[in-house]
């Protein structure tokens, strides 16, 4: 169930707006590589990358994913 994770849309906004929306992208899609590289359940990805972004971020870019 991909309920949690609703992808965010990137509007065509400027300044915080679009800042706003690149990180809820960057978010999501740290979330997908937890689920879909570390066998993370939705709940616990979402909670891994509020507790451990940067560490998650720079973990999918050493992998890759980014």
């Amino acid at each position: 169930m991909l309920g949690l994770f609703v992808k965010p849309a990137v509007g065509a906004g400027s300044g915080d707006e679009s800042d706003g929306a690149l990180l809820d992208y960057l978010t999501y899609a740290l979330q997908r590589y937890l689920i879909e590289h570390c066998n993370y359940t939705e709940k616990d990805a979402e909670i891994k990358v509020m507790q451990d972004f940067e560490e998650v971020e720079q973990e999918a870019r050493e992998a890759g994913f980014l």
